[in-house]
């Protein structure tokens, strides 16, 4: 037999699917693993031992899921608002949460959102507010006045926004008095209960019954604007003409007046212009009597002082009426976007984008600022369902379907009314969830929940490209994904879960082709929501998540933080303040041999990982206490991880022919690691039946087991050479497993093959 160096010297695609692993001629089979379990890739090559998870607190209602809401006032002020129980309470950096008067401060949630409506819930931040859709009523905004004091309330619009104006002639609708709480009357079957809350324009039906300015006109005149005032219109407003020197007959003026408000005069001895009203105006539904009788209350129109309805909207039924966007009859936005200085909203496939520069008024003039609505139109005519929004310019909104973008004409047109498109562009589909935001685009979930796709505008070509990053490794998401969240540093992380609490990973560098998956199984843990913000310097991202663990028998919800990955800088490092166990609290303070607090963990075996080293897996008491073997400054109590690297088959490469029927044997193997310490070694054969031979009790590559010296285990960087306890077999996989709580980078591996056929 023949002895062959096989080299894998980078990981960078991750674990890959069954389907694949035969397939000699894919890149991906050369840098990639069979199985790859609490490990994450990394840009450069290797694999690092995922970090565990640090316990910030149970949720107010472990009964039901909770749901987390990131908010990033800046990359060094960022917080976590955690709803459960109907209450809010705020989580900052490092896994904290925010304190008033010795308690964690909580503010009421909106009273709508129960456990299963909470999946519902979309945003979009804009400094110290958090606009939030959700589909089952009025948007909400959640603002930040300080870090304890919340506040959660009605999204309070100007001006709308309302449907395209009805165009029937034979439908009106008349009001009682042009201010405060007035009486609408219908013609027609209008109003139903679930217009209540909800704001309708009123245009004037006859514009005839006011003349139009003209110049140089000789109009009579008093002093007052409302006793025998002379109105006159000019470009879509009512002007009232008034002299402050008596009643006179006086020129109307050269320059026609075009203010929204106070007064204006042409030119000294002409009449003065006050505006009085535009020639619509907004009312908001407060009851409704009956299908034809509404009460409402007369709204403001834009920034104007106007409070009131044209005159004539008392006298004469106007057909040019608006019905409100949003109500209970035709829904409410469950998705919103920023754009262009614009706040938008979606109701199914319509949008609403705000006023430039205001992100509450959806006042529609004939400005290039004017606010903007429209449809979203599927190219066969189908009705499309948005599920996600994204916008960089443009707004893109994944469709069940396809993904339409709301732009201009291309990607430096400011977007305006008359220039708006809407059109679809590709055609992947996905599912409901929120995105996470990756290198100027998206990476987002599948329809089907098996796929995960990176879609980003491509300003050169005018369109947007979307790709499938998971083609190879799509078998990690067999739960049917659920979520994502992006950790940008520091090895750009797109972490996943799953609707059956998988929990995921893609390391994610489009601009180097890495897409690298790995799988990431808790003890008795299942993720249920994920979010990531800045860590407090902003150097750093970190990841929460409320993890529903079943603990002693009993099913419980945690708010957890990923902690940040392991690193060391020492000439000589060791495993001081290395974090490998899951749901953990730590103890820092003088030597004790006695830890108590760990009441989540009660009557389980925890994993204890106290001042750099091992102390064995310990009982933890009804009460939470744990007794250590040994006195210790510094402690970590949780539950384990167990990491695992399997490669593909290592079939040595034969000129002109393969090696995959041969007989082989691994018997040797070297790998080069870096901070490092403890792991098994192991191979794995198929025999000529197809059976697994089970491995031996497998190597072990340093120093096992707890250490009870008092000193932090030291850890090893550089070239590991070992033998292999290796069965014979026609397939022979290699296994590195690290059932510890220690530190462990692999940065390569050179298993040593005996093939009798070379």
């Amino acid at each position: 037999m023949a002895r062959v160096s096989i080299q894998k010297d980078s990981f960078t695609a991750g674990e890959i699917k069954p389907s694949l692993w035969g397939r000699e001629d894919l890149a991906a089979n050369n840098y990639g693993l069979m199985y790859l379990e609490n490990r994450v890739p990394l840009p450069e090559g290797g694999v690092i031992r995922r970090s565990g998870t640090r316990l910030v607190q149970a949720l107010v209602d472990e009964g039901n899921p909770g749901k987390l809401i990131p908010f990033k006032f800046s990359r060094t002020d960022a917080r976590v608002l955690i709803l459960s129980g109907g209450v809010c309470k705020v989580g900052y950096a490092g896994g904290g949460i925010v304190q008033s008067g010795g308690a964690d401060y909580s503010f009421a949630q909106a009273a709508r959102w129960s456990p299963p409506m909470y999946g519902q819930i979309r945003w979009i931040e804009s400094a110290s507010v958090v606009f939030v859709a959700d589909g089952l009523g009025l948007p909400l905004t959640i603002n930040r006045l300080s870090d304890t004091n919340w506040t959660i309330g009605d999204y309070q619009t100007v001006n709308g926004p309302v449907r395209t104006q009805n165009l029937d002639i034979t439908k009106t609708i008349v009001a009682s008095a042009a201010s405060g709480s007035v009486t609408l009357t219908a013609n027609f079957a209008a109003f139903q209960a679930g217009h209540v809350g909800s704001i309708w324009r009123l245009d004037e039906g006859d514009l005839g019954s006011i003349a139009y300015w003209t110049a140089d006109e000789n109009i009579a005149v008093t002093n007052s604007t409302t006793t025998a005032a002379t109105y006159r219109r000019n470009a879509g407003a009512v002007y009232a003409a008034y002299t402050t020197g008596g009643a006179a007959t006086l020129s109307t003026g050269v320059n026609a007046p075009t203010q929204t408000y106070g007064s204006f005069q042409s030119e000294p001895g002409t009449v003065s212009w006050l505006f009085k009203y535009y020639d619509y105006g907004y009312v908001q539904i407060t009851a409704v009597a009956d299908a034809q009788h509404a009460t409402a209350t007369v709204l403001g129109v834009g920034d104007t002082p106007q409070t009131v309805l044209p005159d004539s909207l008392t006298t004469t039924p106007t057909y040019r009426w608006s019905e409100a966007a949003w109500s209970s009859v035709r829904g409410f936005p469950n998705l919103t976007a920023f754009v262009q200085q614009r706040l938008g909203w979606l109701v199914g496939a319509q949008f609403w984008l705000t006023y430039s520069g205001d992100d509450y008024n959806f006042i529609t003039d004939n400005t290039d600022s004017s606010s903007i609505s429209g449809t979203l139109l599927a190219i066969d005519g189908s009705v499309l369902q948005p599920q996600w929004t994204y916008s960089s310019g443009w707004v893109v909104v994944g469709c069940a379907d396809s993904e339409p973008v709301i732009r201009g004409p291309n990607v430096f047109d400011a977007l305006t009314q008359t220039n708006v498109l809407a059109v679809v562009d590709k055609g992947q589909g996905s599912c409901w969830h929120q995105p996470a935001n990756v290198d100027a685009g998206v990476v987002n979930i599948g329809v089907n929940r098996k796929r995960l796709h990176f879609t980003k505008i491509n300003r050169l070509f005018d369109t947007i490209d979307v790709t499938e990053i998971s083609v190879n490794s799509n078998h990690v998401m067999a739960g049917l994904a659920a979520g994502v969240a992006y950790q940008h540093d520091p090895n750009r992380v797109v972490w996943g879960y799953s609707l059956n609490g998988d929990l995921w990973s893609y390391t994610f560098r489009p601009d180097q082709q890495v897409s690298a998956a790995a799988r990431h199984p808790m003890s008795g843990g299942f993720v249920e929501d994920m979010c990531s913000i800045p860590t407090a310097d902003g150097a750093n991202v970190e990841i929460w998540m409320i993890v529903r663990r079943v603990i002693a028998g009993l099913t419980r919800r945690f708010v957890e933080v990923l902690q940040p990955f392991f690193t060391q800088d020492a000439l000589m490092p060791d495993a001081s303040g290395a974090w490998f166990v899951d749901c953990a609290l730590q103890y820092s303070g003088a030597p004790t041999t006695t830890v108590s607090g760990a009441l989540h963990l009660a009557n389980t075996s925890a994993r204890v990982f106290a001042d750099g080293a091992w102390l064995g897996d310990l009982p933890v008491s009804p009460t939470g206490t744990v007794a250590l073997p040994r006195a210790a400054s510094n402690v970590l109590i949780g539950l384990p991880i167990k990491a695992r690297v399997r490669t593909l088959a290592l079939d040595p490469t034969r000129p002109g022919s393969t090696t995959k029927g041969d007989i082989k044997q691994a018997s040797h193997a070297a790998a080069d690691f870096l901070n490092a310490f403890g792991g098994m070694a192991y191979v794995w054969a198929l025999d000529n039946e197809g059976a697994w031979q089970t491995p031996d009790g497998g190597e072990g590559l340093f120093p096992a087991g707890a250490l009870t010296s008092g000193e932090p285990a030291p850890l090893f960087t550089g070239r590991k050479s070992f033998p292999l306890a290796a069965p014979h077999g026609r397939f022979v996989s290699l296994e590195l497993v690290d059932d510890h709580p220690y530190p462990s980078t692999l940065l390569s591996l050179s298993p040593d093959i005996e093939d009798g056929e070379i």
